[in-house]
């Protein structure tokens, strides 16, 4: 694995995330924490995501104290600035996390103080990251709750031509989320020959990562 960092690795935090979550696959949780941990020397907005990845983390190992202090932190660099979509994914990582650690009644607040903005920001588009996010965690007790997190990156695809292949991602991330990723393999191989971005490539790469391929995702990480 290690002959293939330097390749890999890149200013893309896209694929930088999807990288260490084969080192997640793998069992390397410490060479994970690694590349997420690179994230922290960028701007505010890139230490801010690096900081949820190591949340993520600290989530799958069940240290939920960590986890919610790296949520709070990251909610602290983002503020009240434009990135609301990342504010309130951020909320509704940390309320599951205090959910957790037994503090109901603060988690509860998070879950209020992101539904909030939500209904603030809402759109009738649905895009895909919100949803992307959790079913990588395995978050698939919550899959009908999460479907209102389709207002994510609708200002980044707002009159996009690739909502339709957004929209497809998303279906086939659920699939992922539910345990049949080799089922949802071959459409994304076929959105990837459609729309070759970073996000087509992430999704194929861990959709065969959860099916188990990890010789194909590290393949379809390092073909950028």
């Amino acid at each position: 694995m290690p002959r293939y960092r330097s390749s890999i690795e890149t200013a893309n935090g896209n694929i930088n995330h999807e990288f260490g979550g084969v080192f997640v696959k793998m069992g390397q949780l410490d060479s994970a924490a690694a590349v997420f941990s690179k994230l922290l020397a960028g701007d505010a907005l890139t230490r801010a995501r690096g900081l949820r990845s190591l949340a993520f983390l600290s989530m799958y190992r069940a240290r939920y104290v960590e986890a919610s202090a790296s949520l709070s932190e990251a909610n602290v660099l983002l503020g009240d600035g434009p990135a609301w979509v990342s504010v309130v994914r951020n909320r509704l990582l940390l309320a599951t996390t205090l959910s957790r650690r037994g503090r109901g009644r603060e988690a509860r607040a998070q879950l209020d103080t992101a539904f909030a903005a939500i209904r603030g920001t809402m759109s009738s588009r649905r895009c895909c990251s919100g949803w992307a996010r959790h079913s990588r965690a395995s978050v698939t007790s919550h899959a009908p709750r999460v479907a209102v997190l389709d207002v994510v990156r609708t200002r980044e695809h707002a009159g996009s031509r690739d909502r339709s292949c957004c929209r497809g991602r998303t279906d086939r991330r659920a699939l992922v989320a539910r345990r049949r990723a080799r089922e949802a393999i071959p459409h994304l191989e076929a959105a990837l020959r459609a729309d070759s971005t970073a996000l087509a490539r992430e999704s194929l790469a861990h959709a065969s990562a959860a099916a188990g391929d990890l010789g194909p995702a590290i393949r379809t990480l390092s073909a950028h």
